[in-house]
């Protein structure tokens, strides 16, 4: 029996030709957004420090702060080794004159699983638009095509969170990498951050020391969009962060790309890998039949897959299906701009 589940999906951004990575202007603003007082701590080196960076604290219901305040605490109950790193976060996304404009300064774990939480979800939709664009972190994920033409999703495993739903993969937030010495200090470009997911979750080597190449298998990778999943009537909470779409076709078959993923360091995030043939109608069904189990970025990605393979007619049919037979509630607008 299917599971009653409704959908709230808002569609970002998509582009119909797909963003080559040389048509990328990537800029890193070092300023850490974060909604409580309290002092941004991380780990270096097994030794808590606390982040210098400019900080932006945002205007929030004071017992909003506090609802970020008291997620942390149980978070670190639940796992006390789970450390306040530092994550992208994206700020602007523009496209203009053939160019896409992608900002990004920083947040935390802490924010982050405050967001998570849901404790955003009860707020005015406008308030819950403003906090999202400044807090929510990026995390870019990617639709994997193989040379025999399928493409992947994962089914997440028991040790994660989220357990037996449904998305493709790979995906994840870019960090900020902090050494003994400063001046070594980084933030993961979204190609970077992607490449080290693939190869983590699939044994799948993307990896471009920059954004203007790509090496290992893939033939082809384009930025198709973004998304954000607004959570459903079941979990209001949803994911809430940005993902940024990436296009992906590999040089490997299904098999290749399965092999890669058994040998994978974190292959226990999904303890099934499932290959989808190909073509409208079988997107489509994937589609229905998976509907109650995706996650909503990941039902996001899917849409903006169907509509960057198939083009707008298979995206209408698709969402005019969606919002009649689940309920589904599809938003598009551009709040970086």
């Amino acid at each position: 029996m299917l599971l009653l589940v409704m959908h709230k999906i808002e569609i970002i951004d998509f582009y119909e030709n797909g963003v080559k990575l040389n048509e990328i202007n990537y800029v890193f603003t070092p300023t850490i957004t974060v909604p409580y007082k309290s002092k941004v701590v991380t780990n270096v080196d097994k030794e808590q420090v606390e982040i210098k960076f400019p900080r932006i604290s945002p205007k929030i219901p004071y017992e909003v702060s506090e609802g970020f305040e008291t997620t942390w605490i149980r978070t670190k109950e639940k796992n006390p080794e789970v450390t306040n790193g530092i994550i992208a976060n994206l700020q602007k996304l523009d496209y203009q004159n053939g160019e896409l404009v992608w900002q990004e300064n920083l947040t935390d774990f802490k924010t982050l699983s405050g967001i998570r939480s849901g404790i955003l979800a009860d707020l005015e939709e406008e308030l819950q638009d403003r906090l999202l664009t400044q807090l929510a972190p990026t995390a870019p994920g990617a639709v994997v095509e193989t040379s025999d033409d399928q493409f992947i999703l994962g089914v997440r495993g028991g040790r994660v969170h989220l357990e037996g739903k449904i998305m493709p993969f790979p995906v994840g937030h870019p960090k900020y990498n902090f050494h003994k010495n400063p001046s070594q200090n980084y933030l993961e470009n979204p190609i970077q951050s992607l490449s080290r997911q693939a190869i983590t979750e699939m044994s799948l080597p993307l990896y471009s020391p920059d954004m203007n190449k790509v090496y290992g298998v893939a033939k082809e990778l384009s930025l198709i969009g973004v998304v954000r999943d607004r959570g459903t009537t079941e979990n209001k909470s949803g994911s809430w962060n940005p993902l940024p779409t990436f296009y992906i076709k590999t040089k490997w078959d299904a098999e290749q790309c399965r092999n890669g993923y058994e040998t994978a360091i974190d292959k226990y995030e999904h303890e099934r890998f499932l290959t989808i043939d190909i073509d409208e109608t079988t997107l489509s069904k994937t589609i229905e039949e998976f509907y109650s189990r995706f996650v909503g970025n990941g039902l996001g990605e899917l849409l903006l897959y169907g509509r960057f393979r198939f083009k707008d007619k298979w995206y209408e049919n698709t969402i005019k299906k969606l919002e009649k037979k689940f309920k589904t509630q599809i938003k598009e607008g551009n709040p970086f701009q």
